[in-house]
């Protein structure tokens, strides 16, 4: 077992896919109405984010959307990356105290919310 499934994070490959036509409407007749008249689209290029087993989001297409969208789908593989980073410097007696380590292990607990003890524990 990955050290993501044992965070309870995707292991799948993460993706962006566009889609050309994407229908965001699930309200009712009468909300889809006003939407109509205020000129609010129904269908929009959008952006999904996910793994191939299924999405996580749809948000509209445009170049700042697309810029974060990527930056998502790599966000797993290179907080695995950087656990496992952390792990060899420790293990080579490069950790304590080290900037970079530190600095490290701060982004490592803001993205899974765990300390780097309670990952170690993990590892």
């Amino acid at each position: 077992m990955s050290i993501l499934s044992k965070l309870g994070i995707t292991e799948w490959p993460w993706v962006v896919g566009e889609k050309e036509n994407y229908y965001s409407f699930d309200g009712t007749i009468e909300e889809k109405k006003l939407l109509e008249i205020n000129n609010i689209p129904l269908r929009f290029p959008a952006l999904g984010i996910g793994t191939n087993t299924g999405g996580v989001a749809i948000i509209p297409l445009d170049e700042s959307n697309n810029a974060n969208a990527k930056l998502i789908a790599a966000a797993p593989d290179m907080l695995e990356a950087l656990i496992l980073e952390v792990r060899n410097h420790e293990k080579n007696g490069i950790g304590e105290g080290y900037q970079w380590n530190e600095l490290a292990k701060d982004l490592i607990q803001k993205a899974t919310n765990k300390s780097w003890e309670e990952i170690k524990d993990l590892l």
